[in-house]
């Protein structure tokens, strides 16, 4: 029985369309890092996002949440720091 721990790294970057990375193919963009990471892991090509705007997206990951009750309506608000994260 293996006790190695498996990693996730998720990358939170603002402004960064999903093709403005090298492995993606379609942008001639030299991203040899985030490559080499995509490279020896797994690449997800397709998600849904719980509202276009940023803060409130990343809210809804980080908490779990669905957009209506994670209270990050937009951009402006934040994060009641009481709510647990899976970070």
């Amino acid at each position: 029985m293996s006790t190695r721990r498996t990693n996730v790294l998720l990358l939170f970057s603002d402004q960064h369309r999903y093709d403005w990375i090298g492995c993606a193919g379609r942008v001639p963009v030299r991203t040899p890092n985030i490559d080499a990471i995509a490279a020896r892991g797994m690449r997800f090509t397709q998600c849904r996002v719980n509202s276009p705007m940023c803060a409130p997206s990343r809210a809804c990951l980080a908490t779990g949440l669905r957009y209506h009750r994670a209270g990050v309506p937009d951009n402006v608000h934040d994060l009641d720091p009481s709510l647990p994260t899976f970070m």
